[in-house]
């Protein structure tokens, strides 16, 4: 290419005048200088460039190709053929956005995970060292019957919360593996203040806790899923007990609502507590799996970060509704 391209400059600087967008026509320009043209297609059979267009006022994504012929009736002749690539743009960009959010959401579970496993690694060693301890201890005091119970207690206190975290993690890959089912009985929500106290007894005893319960129900026999139910009381009573500090209480307020489907029920529960909440940030995370909330007083507290994002499936799975108002303060 030499003085038979005099007039590129000039046809390439009206054709960007008239069509390439003002925003992306420098760009346009200095890729398609001719100085650049002839050292890549010095070493490369073609060359591509995509730019903005403005066409009747809309934009296109256009690509022009720029080759040297080598037809010998018109050697050192350079072809040039342009393409609309609006569309395959589009959809490739798409992709690429969707890919990138893809890997956005594979790490970041990557990273909940790495962080789940890492509390995990603790708190199911606190109960264990518990449990050693205290049977070490219980083993040199046999013959001290006050203290045999004081262990034996501490050690099934510790028991039960290392099978807590286990079952729920046993849960959570049930509910994500999708093989629940709905178990449906006759069950009477008169019995929900006997399973919580049967449970939780001994924590709000050691705790200090006052724990009121409010019930106005009209028809308290249903049909559902007893299990399930519970779980969904259960998880979040236990999370209101674990961070309501001592001498604090316990609030849950259940009552049935007005309902126009016949022989179904409306029913509304409300946990609320004296402790100190949760931020903003963590609030809108509150249902995802292997979250805790970060604050140093939380740290302290032991947790697989399942117990909210199960009660959230279950409820979803029942066809029920959720909403949670827990600020700091």
């Amino acid at each position: 290419m030499d003085s038979d391209f005099s007039e590129y400059t000039n046809c390439a600087a009206e054709y960007s005048k008239a069509y390439v967008a003002e925003y992306d026509r420098e760009r346009f320009l200095n890729a398609t200088r001719l100085s650049v043209l002839r050292e890549v297609l010095g070493r490369q059979t073609d060359y591509y460039i995509e730019y903005d267009a403005v066409v009747e006022g809309e934009i296109y994504k256009l690509q022009n190709k720029y080759t040297i012929s080598d037809n010998k009736q018109f050697e050192n002749h350079m072809l040039i053929s342009v393409r609309d690539v609006t569309e395959s743009t589009r959809e490739r960009n798409a992709k690429e956005k969707e890919l990138s959010e893809a890997w956005v959401m594979a790490e970041a579970a990557n990273r909940a995970k790495t962080t789940f496993l890492l509390n995990m690694s603790h708190d199911i060693r606190t109960p264990i060292n518990a449990i050693t301890g205290y049977t070490h201890l219980l083993e040199m005091n046999m013959d001290n019957k006050e203290k045999m119970r004081n262990y034996i207690e501490k050690i099934r206190y510790s028991s039960d919360f290392l099978l807590s975290l286990i079952n729920n993690v046993l849960e959570m890959s049930r509910i994500e593996s999708g093989k629940m089912e709905l178990d449906e009985t006759l069950w009477s929500v008169d019995q929900l203040n006997n399973t919580i106290s049967s449970v939780f007894d001994e924590q709000i005893r050691q705790k200090k806790l006052k724990f009121i319960s409010k019930k106005n129900v009209t028809h308290p026999d249903i049909i559902c899923d007893e299990l399930k139910l519970k779980q969904v009381y259960l998880n979040i009573i236990s999370n209101a007990i674990k961070y309501t500090p001592e001498g604090g209480s316990v609030t849950m307020e259940l009552g049935e609502l007005p309902c126009d489907r016949q022989e179904f029920g409306l029913y509304r529960c409300v946990v609320s507590d004296t402790g100190i909440g949760m931020s903003e940030e963590y609030l809108s995370h509150i249902f995802e799996a292997f979250t805790r909330e970060n604050s140093s007083t939380e740290s302290r507290t032991v947790g697989s970060g399942l117990g909210m994002a199960i009660v959230k499936n279950l409820v979803d799975f029942m066809g029920g509704r959720w909403c949670h108002l827990c600020p700091y303060g």
